[in-house]
C-alpha cells in the first residue's frame, strides 16, 4: 500500500510541476509579446495641419531606441473638377471614398528611413516634391497642389529587436506573424507612389519619452 500511495504522490507531483511550469512559459510568452510590443505602441504617424491651413505629416518615436525603415503611406484625394460629371450631373470618372466631391487619386507615400529615440519628423506637404507620377495626376485632372487632401495614414517601421511592425489610426500589428492580411498590407505599402521632402526634416525633441527597459 505504502508503494501504490507513493507512485500515486509522485504522479500528482509531476502533474502539477508541469501544469505549473506550463503557466511560467504562458506567462513569460506573454511578457515577450508585451516587451516586444513596448517601443512599437510608442511610435506613430498622423496627419494634422499647420497654421497656415497647409497639412503635415508627423512621424513620432517616444521611446528611447531607435526605429529604422519607417514609411507612411496615406490616401490622396483630388477636389472633383466639374468635367468629372456630365451634364446630368452624373460621375464620369471613379469618385471614390464615400466622400462625394472628392476623387480617389491614389496612395502617396514618403519614406522617412530611421528615426532616433525619443523624437518626431514634421513634414509640410508644402515641401513635397510633385514630379514624375504625382506632377502627372495633377495635370490629368486639373487639379492645384492646394486642391489634394490627404487621409488614412498607415505607417510600417522595424523596431529596435528588428521586428516589422504595421500601425494604422487605430491598429497595431506585427508583420510575419500569421495574419496573411497584415503581411498583404505591410508589403502593398511598397507600391505607392513616393513623394520625397525638398527639404530633409529636422528632427525635434519629443515632450515624454519611455525609459529604458520600461
Amino acid at each position: 500500500m505504502v508503494g501504490i500511495a507513493t507512485l500515486g504522490f509522485t504522479g500528482w507531483a509531476t502533474l502539477v510541476q508541469a501544469r505549473v511550469a506550463e503557466d511560467q512559459l504562458a506567462q513569460s510568452r506573454e511578457a515577450a509579446e508585451e516587451q516586444a510590443r513596448g517601443q512599437a505602441t510608442r511610435t506613430a504617424a498622423w496627419l494634422d495641419q499647420g497654421s497656415d491651413g497647409a497639412p503635415r505629416i508627423h512621424v513620432a518615436n517616444r521611446s528611447p531606441d531607435p526605429v529604422s525603415e519607417v514609411l507612411v503611406v496615406f490616401s490622396v484625394q483630388g477636389d472633383t473638377p466639374q468635367d468629372a460629371f456630365d451634364e446630368q450631373g452624373v460621375a464620369i470618372r471613379d469618385v471614390t471614398g464615400g466622400e462625394p466631391g472628392w476623387l480617389m487619386l491614389g496612395s502617396g507615400g514618403v519614406l522617412f528611413g530611421s528615426i532616433g529615440p525619443c523624437s518626431e519628423l514634421v513634414v509640410d506637404v508644402d515641401v513635397l516634391d510633385y514630379t514624375g507620377h504625382w506632377n502627372g495626376v495633377l495635370k490629368k485632372h486639373k487639379l492645384s497642389r492646394e486642391e489634394l487632401r490627404y487621409r488614412n495614414p498607415l505607417m510600417s517601421f522595424t523596431d529596435s529587436s528588428g521586428i516589422s511592425w504595421l500601425r494604422s489610426e487605430s491598429d497595431l500589428m506585427k508583420v510575419q506573424d500569421g495574419d496573411a492580411e497584415v503581411d498583404l498590407a505591410y508589403f502593398g505599402m511598397q507600391d505607392a507612389e513616393f513623394i520625397a521632402p525638398r527639404v530633409p526634416p529636422v528632427p525635434q525633441q519629443v515632450t515624454s519619452c519611455g525609459a529604458p527597459g520600461t
